[in-house]
């Protein structure tokens, strides 16, 4: 193996300098990449830079990379290039080494609803085009993520792509339909061993109260681990 003037710097020192260069402001979406003209952070630079020091300084740097950042998973339209979505999850999935998938500790779930218009006021309306995605997902996080530790679910319409930040301007909206397709996958994650806390944003749907009480149904460990959070991320 190659030394290097990184590999020879205290451990403490390294993992600092790789905690600056890998680990990102917001969280990364997994969008399928764009076919030209990739768009790449500055941390993914830095990541691919990393991995061709030396074997040591990569096996370092995937476990920063991995644990380090929030990774956003969504059912977003399927091959959008914005929207988080269950090709680019299973592309994710195929490409990432499995004992790196097994670092992720941090997720955000974001759960994409259609719009309903046949009520007095609009409504995040239950469908089975989204549910049965969200299924594909739950179960491709239980089967991969296997150290996940923290969830984070939004309630988003399909018309609002939200990476770094959402205002939560539709927060007067309801859920409707069937909860229980929706609550149904995402108490298969609430289940996961490894997991320690799932948090709901509760201004992404005004009854967001109703799906949170299905998903902790039957869970003995539900109440201690289920959070309800503010856009911001502050617990209430």
């Amino acid at each position: 193996m190659t030394r290097t003037k990184l590999t020879g710097l205290p451990p403490e020192i390294r993992n600092s300098i790789f905690d600056l260069a890998l680990v990102h402001d917001g969280p990364i979406p997994i969008a399928s990449p764009r076919k030209k003209h990739v768009l790449r952070t500055q941390a993914h630079s830095n990541f691919a830079c990393l991995l061709r020091v030396n074997k040591q300084i990569n096996q370092e740097a995937k476990a920063l990379f991995y644990s380090g950042n929030t990774f956003i998973i969504g059912n977003g339209y399927w091959g959008s290039t914005t929207y988080p979505n269950v090709q680019a999850l299973k592309e994710f999935i195929k490409r990432v080494p499995k004992d790196c998938l097994a670092l992720i500790r941090n997720v955000a779930l974001y759960t994409y609803l259609a719009r309903g218009y046949d009520r007095p006021s609009m409504y995040h309306k239950i469908r089975k085009e989204e549910t049965s995605q969200l299924e594909t997902i739950s179960r491709a996080m239980t089967k991969y993520f296997t150290g996940l530790e923290r969830v984070s679910a939004t309630i988003l319409p399909l018309s609002v792509v939200a990476y770094r930040s959402y205002t939560f301007e539709i927060k007067h909206e309801d859920i409707g339909g069937d909860i229980e397709a929706v609550a149904k996958p995402l108490r298969r994650v609430l289940a996961m061993p490894s997991l320690r806390e799932f948090c709901f944003q509760i201004e992404s749907a005004r009854n967001i109260e109703i799906l949170v009480a299905a998903v902790g149904e039957g869970k003995d460990n539900a109440k201690g681990m289920i959070k309800m959070v503010t856009g911001d991320g502050s617990l209430l």
